[in-house]
């Protein structure tokens, strides 16, 4: 996938950041999104997988706002269960007493679930002095790097989708071990296609992402191994990374399906906050190339 060009309207502009995913966005104060505006951003972001603005001094409030532009929030599921209700920020901390996973891999929100956001909306909070930043992938870009038989052999499967033990140790960590098993009994495993079409440009993305994607039931035990790891590689590949260094001001946006998203873990003991307002819902079953 090659974005070349700046794409501008009279009122807003998006300026690629790599040949493969990410704009930068110009022209417009994310507070003051609305309208057709708010649609011309929906469609750059389905192509480009990551829009980054400038919103210094931008409240939770205003990120909320912002967000609900393009769809209603929706809160972490687990959450959900536990409370009864949606809270639609979810806070991305970490600090010396809850330390970052040193194995974080790319990922989907929530693609254990039945239904995953549209998209998400990334707010810093308290950053560290080094490290810190988060890093997307193209999962278009992907695709796109599949020859026509091979991924002639992916469409029609359906991959295995498990929250996995490093999501469960965060859950055990904070709510305690008798909860943990209620809610691992609550969200079993979930399968969805391998390769999607967006809805937005009709481009096929792949569905599958090493945090969450954990067999191919179709194939044999080696085969879907196989499968997965190579299919990992390939988003794995940095030609469709954009890494971003996050400074206080930077509000980013993404598409949860034309993207998988990680961070790593570089800033040690240090505090690291974020807020994250995820809206929509989509089933990607629904979504099957």
């Amino acid at each position: 996938m090659t974005v070349d060009a700046v794409r501008t309207s009279p009122t807003v502009s998006f300026e690629p950041l790599t040949s493969s995913i990410g704009a930068a966005v110009q022209g417009i104060d994310p507070r003051e999104v609305e309208g057709a505006t708010a649609t011309e951003i929906r469609t750059a972001l389905a192509d480009h997988g990551v829009l980054v603005f400038r919103a210094p001094d931008m409240t939770l409030e205003e990120q909320i706002a912002f967000a609900s532009q393009f769809g209603s929030p929706v809160g972490h599921p687990v959450r959900e269960h536990l409370l009864g209700t949606g809270e639609p920020v979810a806070l991305v901390e970490n600090h010396p007493d809850k330390p970052a996973q040193d194995d974080q891999h790319f990922h989907t929100d929530y693609s254990f679930h039945t239904h995953i956001p549209q998209l998400a909306v990334l707010r810093p909070e308290v950053l560290p002095s080094r490290g810190g930043d988060t890093i997307w992938s193209t999962t278009i870009g992907a695709c796109r790097l599949l020859s026509e038989r091979y991924r002639a052999f992916l469409d029609g499967l359906v991959a295995t989708h498990d929250a996995g033990e490093g999501f469960w140790f965060e859950v055990d960590r904070t709510l305690g071990s008798d909860k943990t098993a209620e809610l691992r009994r609550a969200f079993p495993a979930q399968q969805h296609p391998v390769v999607g079409r967006h809805p937005v440009n009709g481009e096929s993305v792949l569905f599958v992402n090493p945090g969450y994607t954990t067999t191919i039931p179709d194939l044999s035990a080696a085969e879907s191994r196989a499968t997965l790891a190579m299919l990992f590689e390939i988003l794995n590949d940095p030609s469709l990374h954009y890494r971003h260094r996050w400074r206080d001001g930077d509000l980013v946006m993404w598409d949860e399906l034309t993207t998988v998203h990680r961070a790593p873990s570089d800033f040690g003991d240090e505090h690291r906050r974020l807020t994250r307002v995820a809206v929509g819902h989509t089933a990607p079953d629904a979504l099957a190339a």
